[in-house]
């Protein structure tokens, strides 16, 4: 099983990742799982914030411009819910994000990925 501390680095390394590298890699994984999305891939704003000088204190910087996606891929145990959130506007990086995440989670699937 993969540690919470584990999860958030490889969710900001997909994130971060060229998309077409990304496509790549998934397409070297062969025959992916079945999955459906709970949510779509779907464009949002963040607000980005940063601390002030040396203090605590944080203001904001302003907003950027997301994109989420939320699936569920189905496995012979149940199902497992995949997270994607990128900077931009790229639906399928997301998307692909998500599916790594939730790929990520699978025992069988963790070294894959």
């Amino acid at each position: 099983m993969v540690s919470q501390t584990q999860r958030q680095a490889c969710m900001a390394t997909l994130a971060k990742a060229e998309l077409k590298q990304l496509e790549e890699l998934v397409k070297q994984l062969g025959a992916l799982p079945k999955y459906s999305f709970l949510r779509s891939p779907e464009i949002g704003s963040a607000m980005v914030r940063s601390p002030i000088g040396g203090t605590d204190s944080n203001f904001n910087l302003g907003e950027i411009t997301i994109v989420r996606c939320v699936v569920q891929i189905e496995q012979a145990s149940g199902y497992i819910t995949g997270f994607g959130y990128v900077a931009g506007r790229a639906h399928r990086h997301a998307e692909l994000a998500a599916v790594c995440d939730g790929l990520l989670q699978c025992p069988s699937w963790y070294e894959k990925i």
